[in-house]
């Protein structure tokens, strides 16, 4: 499960303080095929 997890770095942005990592979690089927993506970071949870 852990290798269908990422970090994704956001850079500060110019005009509002950058959100810090975003995380990105693959959901798949029970054949290993991928069913969707959940991505977040402190500020915006759980985004399907």
């Amino acid at each position: 499960m852990a290798e269908d997890i990422r970090a994704l770095p956001c850079r500060r942005s110019m005009d509002a303080p950058a959100p810090g990592e975003w995380t990105i979690q693959i959901s798949r089927h029970g054949d290993g095929t991928i069913s969707g993506l959940t991505i977040g970071c402190w500020l915006a949870r759980n985004i399907a």
